[in-house]
């Protein structure tokens, strides 16, 4: 929000981009437009204007930094279709949000409606006290002259904040418990069966007739017609990779990419003429995730990059194929798909917590007595696996300060960390006595938490900042805390994650944040977190579990994620390129 606030004085900029002017000698309540009598101010949209137009020139500062010839600005163009620019969508979009946001004033006076979510109203004036104090001098007055510059007061700024937030007030009143039930349960739960491939391993959350979001799992679904999809939508490929491209993937020189080109072909043909095989030259592969997938990549459409793609489902099994695609020169190989080759794919959304769930089922690894921890990040895993499994005790469990670098089989660390156990329920207690107790006879460092909760939301927060940006960034963690940019990347992220622990009852202070900032100060400078591996193997990462989680509870509180935005959509075209 800080870095928002301060974007702010770039409102003059966005004004005379967009050929509209707010009034600068104060915060006058010029009339925009109205609706049945509710007005809608230009003072606010010059706020939103300034603030939409600071979050899309950090994107673009971002993007061109680290994409060589992006060059993009307001005037380049986003659908080539229409010749809609960035500018063209901005506009746009915000028109459409003036509109939406009127309305909704509208209706919440129409149902004398109010925002009664005091974490949520009390997140709004702390975006307001902190203005005040970076800004105003401490005093309201001050902060009104800031403001003023840009055509809002206060009472306008607040308005703002408290439309987005009361918006979900709306929705339940017309669509919840207390309100008239537009769609029913089982209406949206048809549309899902019909519209869905229903696998076993599925997820998903929907509205009930009580507004909750409720864990569901398809019924009746047989292992013969989940083999049946993966044998027809997925296939296996080994692939020998002459990169041509740098780590930060900018193009080579030409004469270097010729040379690539010329090895690879000669490869090629030597192995199709049969004067060598595939198997004796499989080292020569430039791509790291050879080595971490010695049978294959198993996938299946959207999840590579299009032209490997595109051979890969045209190639017969035992097929050799020269393709080019934006990472270099790939001698390519089909493989027989195994039974097996099933287990850690993303059929219909399955996730890695899903495949250790049915690998444990499918093994018989669970137990009548047998307690479940996860060390998986995110804070809802506890919540999949114990509607997996729905009578076993599950006992959360946080995983902090370990820097370990994986490289095939091989585990490198600093620092080993700890683990983190507690309970939500009094009932778990004795479940929780015996792993401490387990833990203790092993050897395995951890600590017993009285407030669990808190502790796993401090690691999501964690996560959702250094995690993602060494991934964004492609740097180690001495990169990311050495970078005042990068840095100041990641502290956005971590405050985003911070909101919304207020607004869901788990309060991650400030306290919380500074021990965080000085864990990223300790760590192994030269050392890279899970989601950066995952990204160098080419593995789907935890981004749904991260900036994913944010953006839904962002949703659910009516409270702005720029930087997650940024991060999910980043991290999403990272992994659609493999």
């Amino acid at each position: 929000m800080k870095f928002v606030r301060k974007a702010v004085v770039l409102l003059l900029a966005a004004a005379m981009l967009f050929s509209f002017c707010a009034c600068a000698s104060g915060a006058e309540k010029t009339v925009l437009f109205s609706y049945e009598g509710t007005d809608f101010y230009s003072g606010t949209f010059s706020y939103m204007l300034s603030s939409e137009k600071a979050y899309y020139e950090q994107q673009f500062a971002y993007i061109n930094y680290y994409y060589s010839g992006a060059n993009l600005g307001w005037s380049s163009v986003l659908d080539e279709e229409t010749g809609m620019t960035y500018a063209d969508a901005v506009w746009e979009s915000l028109v459409l949000n003036a509109k939406r946001m009127v309305i909704v004033n509208h209706l919440l006076k129409q149902y004398n409606l109010k925002l009664t979510d005091e974490s949520a109203v009390s997140t709004i004036e702390g975006y307001i006290e902190q203005d005040m104090e970076d800004y105003g001098d401490g005093n309201e007055y001050g902060l009104n002259l800031f403001y003023a510059d840009y055509g809002v007061d206060i009472d306008m700024v607040r308005d703002y904040y408290l439309n987005n937030a009361s918006l979900s007030v709306l929705r339940d009143y017309l669509y919840g418990d207390n309100g008239i039930q537009k769609i029913a349960a089982d209406a949206v739960r048809e549309s899902f069966d019909e519209q869905y491939y229903k696998v076993e391993s599925i997820f998903f959350n929907y509205y009930t007739d009580t507004g909750s979001t409720t864990l569901k799992t398809p019924e009746g679904v047989t292992d013969e017609a989940i083999a049946e999809y993966f044998k027809e939508n997925y296939v296996k490929v080994r692939h020998i990779l002459f990169k041509t491209i740098d780590d930060s993937r900018n193009p080579l020189p030409d004469d270097q990419i010729a040379v690539k080109k010329a090895e690879a072909q000669e490869l090629y043909d030597r192995i199709v003429a049969g004067e060598t095989t595939f198997d004796d030259n499989y080292s020569k592969s430039e791509d790291g995730g050879s080595t971490t997938y010695p049978d294959g990549y198993v996938f299946t459409y959207d999840e590579m990059v299009e032209e490997f793609e595109e051979a890969a489902f045209e190639m017969e099994v035992g097929e050799y194929r020269l393709v080019e695609t934006s990472n270099g020169w790939h001698i390519m190989c089909k493989e027989e798909l195994e039974d097996d080759d099933i287990e850690g794919t993303s059929i219909s959304g399955s996730t890695k917590i899903e495949t250790a769930c049915k690998t444990a089922l499918t093994k018989k690894l669970i137990g009548e007595h047998t307690i479940i921890i996860s060390l998986m990040n995110g804070i809802t895993s506890e919540e999949i696996i114990s509607a997996r499994y729905p009578h076993k005790t599950v006992i959360p469990c946080v995983a902090i300060g370990m820097d370990a670098m994986r490289s095939g089989t091989e585990l490198s660390y600093v620092n080993k960390g700890l683990l983190q156990v507690g309970i939500t329920d009094e009932k778990m207690r004795p479940s929780l006595k015996a792993v401490d107790a387990f833990l203790t006879k092993t050897g395995i460092p951890h600590t017993v938490e009285s407030d669990i909760m808190h502790a796993m939301w401090n690691k999501f927060m964690i996560n959702v900042g250094i995690n993602q940006a060494c991934m964004i960034y492609d740097s180690p963690y001495g990169g990311i805390m050495s970078s005042p940019e990068k840095r100041a990347s990641l502290t956005r992220a971590m405050r985003e994650v911070i909101a919304l622990s207020k607004a869901e009852g788990t309060n991650i202070t400030e306290d919380d944040f500074n021990a965080a900032m000085e864990l990223f100060n300790k760590l192994d400078k030269n050392s890279y977190p899970s989601m950066h591996q995952d990204f160098k193997a080419k593995r789907k990462s935890e981004v749904e579990l991260f900036a994913g989680t944010v953006r839904n509870l962002a949703a659910k509180h009516g409270i702005p994620v720029h930087e997650n935005d940024f991060y999910y959509k980043r991290i999403t075209e990272i992994e659609s390129a493999y």
